[in-house]
């Protein structure tokens, strides 16, 4: 997961005063639960407006110790993102359309930002579930740290899955857990917190400034076009629908191959 900051996070964080206690917590958090946190290229622009040129080479030098988003996408070649965002004036509109459109874009996962402005453009671009305030985004990966330090075993060995104990403690996360009120369900943040500890990948995404399982769905039927090529392929005299409820959309593709049975109805063969 990679995590973008904007300048005003940047330098809360690296100028020479004492950080606010929520974003002391913040970075606390996103180191420990391995979160890459990254900055624009844009951003550079920003600091160097700066007219005091010992304060500004300072906070380069400061800028240029963490990754650069590579390669970032142009907002300006975007005329649907420029039409809600709006059309940059300063130079400042520029960078906030840069930041955002990372996001918009998925280049990153999330933006972390002070800038009023940049969360009311984020509100029109239905990315407010993505950019947060430092206050925000505290609350939000609290939830991703581990309730507790998961032990790692001394040693491993291959074994077959019924000789595993089960009741062992270790297997505690992954049970499921009555809920008041509700049926039984899967805990999704300590699986994942699971999954992260013994760096198990996994597809996620965010729904209600919630990180989830990515939902993903398959089908074990065959599609109308994959029917359509098996039957054409096989070429048979006659076609007998069963096991569906559009046996009418045969009629449509093999009309004179197509018998429809009632129920009890046979047929020689």
């Amino acid at each position: 997961m990679r995590i973008l900051i904007d300048t005003n996070i940047f330098i809360n964080r690296e100028n020479y005063h004492i950080l606010p206690k929520n974003l002391q917590e913040l970075l606390r958090i996103l180191n420990t639960i391995g979160i890459d946190i990254i900055v624009h290229p844009r951003s550079v622009d920003e600091i160097e407006k700066d007219r005091n040129e010992e304060r500004k080479s300072i906070t380069l030098s400061k800028i240029h110790t963490y990754p650069f988003l590579k390669s970032p996408p142009d907002p300006n070649n975007d005329e649907s993102f420029i039409k809600i965002a709006g059309h940059p004036i300063s130079l400042n509109d520029y960078v906030d359309n840069a930041l955002l459109y990372a996001v918009y874009k998925n280049a990153v996962d999330f933006l972390i930002s002070e800038d009023k402005g940049i969360h009311n453009k984020a509100s029109r671009l239905n990315l407010d579930n993505r950019v947060f305030s430092s206050e925000e985004a505290l609350i939000f990966f609290k939830k991703a740290l581990p309730v507790e330090k998961v032990a790692h075993p001394p040693a491993l060995r291959r074994d077959f899955a019924y000789n595993l104990d089960f009741a062992d403690p270790f297997f505690d996360s992954l049970k499921l857990r009555r809920k008041k009120n509700e049926e039984m369900e899967f805990d999704e943040t300590r699986f994942m917190t699971w999954l992260d500890t013994f760096n198990i990948s996994y597809d996620s995404e965010v729904k209600d400034k919630k990180k989830i399982f990515a939902r993903r769905h398959a089908s074990g039927h065959a599609s109308q076009v994959e029917l359509k090529e098996l039957i054409e392929k096989i070429n048979p005299e006659k076609i007998i629908p069963i096991h569906t409820t559009r046996s009418n959309q045969f009629d449509q593709l093999f009309p004179s191959k197509t018998i429809h049975l009632k129920y009890g109805e046979g047929i020689d063969i």
